[in-house]
């Protein structure tokens, strides 16, 4: 016979009963254009969370002999085929994660073969879809600049949420408002911080308010005198107010300038507006009163007749042409088509001729006499 000596060795890789695989969580987070949020895909370290867990839960003798790689599905760990490479960086495959199997080997010289194959779990936690809206303008009285919005930041998808709010207006501390809505009642720009308090995923978000308002007051004139000839000008003036304003006469063509030139004969209104929509005012009533100086009477379609027209109804007025001297040529209405220029069908020569027109203010008779020309 004969003795010799056996080194037994024991190869221990098989996943104790007591071990519990916990959750590997990300947050669904921002990462670039092709990586948006909240697209149920994000990067893990599972080498970081898993390996030493793993190893550490085998007894410490066999502990440096142990290996341990990662695989997509059960069958690639079994074959040893397909192992996950960037185990520092993976991206899952499974929109909201998924599972990944990890695989213990002891790396022996004399390894028997066994091997130990355990299921882990990766999940992407969405983070709150918080939106406060667009910047905005804060519309505020325009004598004393009081005025509020209230803006939410409750996230669009479910969940318990906690807030914490800020703002970068020196002086105002928001460390104390806790609620999903905020009342901006001052400008500047807010930001809030909300997290889900079971996932610990956090999102940001900010808006920025800005003053504005309507004119404290507003007022205009007709700055030609009445019966001046040309045309009038109509200027207004806005005051106080926390806004940028614009002016028209239609509230159609706007106009940075409140000066209007050229306006024609008739009853006009001016308006003032805040150029971010905080309010309008307007100021009525405006009566340009002027007479054209001549008249080209030569059948082109412009100024071949002359008249005073677009005159208010009730000031009833009624218009006299004299030549020069003084022998009445035409009576007209400031309401009909005005002279053409001849007189009892015989055209007339170019020269100055006279005017007198009677109109009525408050029951008063007026009387208003000049001279104009008609130039052929």
């Amino acid at each position: 016979y004969r003795i010799a000596r056996v080194n037994l060795v024991v190869s221990t890789t098989q996943f104790p009963s007591t071990f519990v695989a916990q959750p590997y969580f990300e947050c669904d987070d921002y990462i670039n254009a092709t990586d948006i949020d909240n697209d149920g895909f994000d990067y893990f370290d599972i080498d970081t969370f898993f390996t030493n867990n793993i190893i550490n839960t085998f007894p410490v003798s066999q502990q440096p002999f142990l290996g341990v790689t990662y695989y997509e599905n059960y069958n690639d760990a079994e074959l040893v085929i397909n192992p996950i490479t960037d185990i520092n960086n993976y991206r899952n495959i499974v929109a909201g994660g998924n599972s990944i199997w990890a695989r213990v080997d002891s790396q022996l010289n004399n390894d028997p073969g066994c091997k130990g194959i355990q299921e882990l779990q990766l999940i992407v936690n969405p983070i709150p879809e918080v939106n406060l809206g667009v910047n905005f303008t804060l519309c505020v009285d325009p004598i004393n600049g009081t005025g509020s919005q209230v803006v939410d930041a409750t996230p669009s998808n479910s969940g318990t949420f906690s807030y914490v709010w800020s703002t970068d207006i020196s002086g105002l501390d928001l460390s104390s408002e806790t609620n999903a809505q905020y009342t901006i009642s001052q400008e500047g720009t807010y930001h809030v911080l909300v997290t889900n308090t079971s996932t610990g995923c956090e999102n940001t978000d900010s808006i920025t308010a800005t003053y504005s308002s309507e004119p404290a007051t507003f007022e205009a004139s007709v700055t030609t005198e009445p019966f001046e000839a040309g045309l009038s000008t109509i200027v207004g003036i806005a005051s106080g107010g926390f806004g940028t304003y614009e002016y028209s006469l239609d509230l159609i063509n706007w106009q940075l300038s409140p000066q209007f030139n050229n306006i024609p004969n008739g009853n006009h209104t001016i308006y003032v507006r805040d150029i971010q929509g905080c309010g309008i005012l307007s100021v009525t009533n405006l009566i340009a009163i002027t007479y054209p100086n001549f008249f080209t009477p030569n059948g082109d379609g412009y100024n071949d007749t002359w008249n005073i027209s677009n005159l208010p109804q009730d000031y009833n007025a009624k218009l006299y042409i004299f030549d020069r001297y003084g022998k009445l040529i035409k009576q007209i209405s400031p309401n009909g088509n005005g002279w053409n220029g001849t007189y009892n069908g015989e055209i007339l020569p170019s020269s100055d001729y006279w005017f007198t027109l009677e109109y009525t203010i408050n029951n008063e008779q007026k009387e208003f006499k000049s001279h104009f020309s008609l130039k052929r």
